[in-house]
């Protein structure tokens, strides 16, 4: 169960307005995801202990979000974990950015025809408008970014997927492949599509030429 709420400079950091002990609350505008400390405590496999102190060492920042108080509990970002970090560069600076969402899918998707970025941008939006019309009661985050091909002229691309509810896992891992195979006139396509996994280095290497590939990779929140 979750709730969905505007985190705005107004938001009552404990908020009576629900009845409810979500296992984590996002902001509606963002699609970032506060986890209660039971379930931060598991996706870090880290003590309780070790959490309420990163909350209180954290509650001077106020340059960011890192946590929420709702109906009396806490709620940590996944951001949290990061918060000592601060990097410069292109490809660390949104290493952390993207590190902050709940990534349920992992995707590399390689056309059997030359693409520019223009054809790249155009099927990741068509892609995303896929999943909002078939799956029109989830909230999506999208992320992609081009490559260049190593063997040929043109872009590949990679993406990130997240979602609210776990038990669609399969439905969308499924929809996805089905998106990207189906034909298109020449057009076919190798993909991967695999469940995210954050002990991999996943994030790091599909932005390996987001630097060299200013134009080619976007962020899409439904």
């Amino acid at each position: 169960m979750h709730v969905k709420i505007s985190l705005d400079d107004d938001f009552p950091l404990n908020s009576s307005n629900h009845q409810l002990c979500p296992d984590f609350v996002i902001d509606n505008k963002t699609n970032l995801k506060y986890f209660s400390i039971e379930e931060f405590q598991k996706r870090l496999n880290v003590s309780e202990s070790t959490v309420r102190r990163l909350i209180s060492k954290l509650k001077n920042n106020k340059t960011e979000r890192y946590f929420l108080l709702f109906q009396g509990k806490y709620y940590v970002s996944l951001n949290a974990r990061n918060h000592s970090i601060n990097c410069k560069e292109m490809r660390d600076s949104y290493t952390q950015y993207l590190k902050k969402y709940d990534w349920k899918i992992w995707g590399s998707v390689n056309f059997s025809e030359s693409l520019n970025l223009n054809q790249i941008r155009k099927l990741a939006s068509n892609y995303f408008e896929n999943l909002q019309n078939k799956f029109p009661d989830e909230s999506f985050t999208f992320f992609f970014v081009s490559e260049v091909n190593s063997s040929r002229e043109g872009y590949h691309f990679h993406f990130l997927l997240d979602f609210t509810n776990e038990k669609t896992f399969g439905l969308v891992k499924g929809s996805s492949e089905v998106f990207f195979r189906r034909g298109r006139k020449n057009l076919s396509a190798n993909t991967l599509i695999e469940r995210f996994k954050s002990e991999k280095d996943g994030i790091r290497y599909i932005l390996k030429q987001i630097k060299e590939v200013p134009d080619g990779y976007d962020v899409f929140l439904s």
